[in-house]
Formats: C-alpha cells, structure tokens, sequence
C-alpha cells in the first residue's frame, strides 16, 4: 500500500476521502468542533476567500501538529462553501 501511494500525507488524504469526510450539507459524520466552525462560517461567507487565504499562509508555518491538522480540516471546510458559492 505504501508504495502505491508514496508519502504518509498522500496516503492520509486518500484515506479521509475514501471515508465518509464531514461535509457543510451533510454534518452527520462532523465533530462538534467542526459543526461549530460550519455554522460560524454559515453567516460569512463574503469572508470566506480573506479566511482561505490566511489559512493557506499559516499552513507553511511551524506548529504542533495537532493545530496543523485543525488549520487543514478547517480549509476543508472552508473551500466547501467556496465551492457552493460558485455554483450558486
């Protein structure tokens, strides 16, 4: 498996899709954190691309990784509505 899918961080990314990944439509399978962060973002989403962009810079920044992985999971969420917005 390891070599088919190279680095651990490849490999994390196809496991988190392949499995059921919390969603802004469906929140069934989102955290609490998550749900939180989902509706705190729900009522801004003009500020959505300035959010993105300040995410997307601290992700080169030395942290825990813990807070890097939240950084992570809330641009996941982030460009969810990114996404949505274009659509509509």
């Amino acid at each position: 498996m390891c070599d088919e899918l190279g680095d651990m961080e490849y490999m994390k990314a196809y496991v988190e899709e392949a499995s059921n990944p919390c969603t802004i439509l469906s929140q069934s399978s989102c955290s609490a954190r998550e749900a939180k962060y989902i509706k705190k973002w729900s009522s801004k989403l003009e500020k959505v691309d300035s959010q993105i962009q300040r995410l997307t810079s601290m992700q080169e920044k030395k942290m825990k990784p813990e807070l890097k992985e939240w950084v992570e999971t809330r641009l996941k969420i982030l460009k969810q509505f990114d996404v949505g917005k274009a659509e509509l």
